[in-house]
């Protein structure tokens, strides 16, 4: 486990280190923005998070860039039951996802010359999910024993639904509103979707596969160095 902290710390310095070097090569922006999230899934409700981007400008119209970003999706809550004389059983599902992504991305710049600027974006992010989906079981069994009188037999129990690390495509369009020379507002939308889909299991059994597909929403502050 030490083993492991120390190579997330040597990759985070070499990825600072990376930053660095680039920024004494090109103009650079640190934006910092808010993400709400609109899943196209029937399963997934919303989405909440934030995100960080460094962009390395070429020129003034294109330029590359790194995202990182960290955000909470919630599920719809899903029951079954039913109920017999000799049997009854009842699901429940319910709970939400964290997800840490990050992944490079192309910027195009188109400025109006009014200090207001359209940034394009496209870009590939991974994501890694901890799940906290909880399936609740509930099941009961009557029947007549050999005994005499009628017996019931129940189970509960309580599993984590498992989900897979995916890869998502990027697609987004900001606003940016220049305030001075080092500062600026941005404002924006965009489509997530899906390239590599995670397994999604209970017990080791695959139920599916995960769907984050969603239309975003987002808006935060441009720092330019």
């Amino acid at each position: 486990m030490r083993l492991e902290k120390m190579l997330v710390l040597v990759r985070v310095l070499f990825l600072m280190a990376f930053i660095n070097y680039l920024s004494n090569l090109y103009a650079v922006d640190l934006s910092i923005n808010t993400n709400v999230y609109s899943p196209e899934s029937e399963i997934l409700k919303d989405g909440f998070g934030f995100e960080t981007k460094v962009k390395f400008w070429e020129n003034e119209y294109i330029g590359v860039g790194i995202g990182v970003g960290a955000e909470n999706w919630n599920i719809e809550p899903y029951d079954y039951s039913f109920y017999s004389s000799s049997y009854a059983f009842d699901l429940s599902i319910d709970g939400d996802l964290s997800l840490f992504t990050i992944g490079p991305s192309i910027f195009i710049k188109a400025p109006t010359g009014q200090k207001v600027n359209f940034i394009f974006e496209t870009g590939l992010r991974y994501v890694s999910v901890s799940s906290d989906i909880q399936a609740t079981i509930y099941e009961r069994e009557t029947y007549y024993s050999y005994y005499g009188g009628y017996m019931s037999y129940y189970t509960y129990d309580t599993a984590t639904i498992d989900v897979e690390d995916s890869i998502t495509g990027v697609i987004n369009i900001d606003v940016e509103i220049e305030l001075g020379n080092r500062f600026a507002l941005n404002f924006g939308g965009g489509y997530q979707y899906d390239i590599k889909k995670g397994d999604v299991s209970i017990y080791d059994h695959k139920l599916g596969e995960s769907e984050l597909k969603a239309f975003k929403f987002n808006a935060g502050v441009v720092c330019k160095f």
